[in-house]
């Protein structure tokens, strides 16, 4: 089941601190330590095709990103390294929107032993 921007951000306003939105790959927000969003991997004005999570961490002030196809992106890969969702699965968004939740919860390291 595919996950729109805005189911993404009613619940994402609702239960992520500081969690600023969902965004195209080529609009993605400044942010200071303690922000999240969500990105889809298309520029604005095409059709979106996948979800990915970012968070800026207070504590060393990096942000880290989740790709549930654990593909090489911009900064500090979250996961174990092996891919989360196969390319025949449209649940990217619930994915990314439950990665930023263990991160409030239990903190970026939550997600190396998933």
């Amino acid at each position: 089941m595919t996950t729109s921007n805005v189911e993404l951000d009613a619940y994402g306003f609702q239960n992520i601190n500081n969690y600023l939105g969902t965004f195209s790959k080529d609009t993605q927000p400044t942010t200071k330590p303690g922000d999240s969003y969500i990105y889809n991997d298309m520029n604005k004005g095409r059709i979106g095709r996948h979800w990915i999570a970012v968070y800026h961490n207070p504590s060393d002030d990096k942000k880290y990103t989740y790709d549930s196809y654990n593909r090489n992106l911009p900064g500090k890969d979250l996961g174990n390294g092996i891919p989360d969702q196969k390319y025949n699965q449209s649940n990217c968004g619930q994915r990314s929107i439950t990665s930023l939740l263990m991160i409030q919860k239990y903190g970026v390291d939550s997600l190396d032993n998933v």
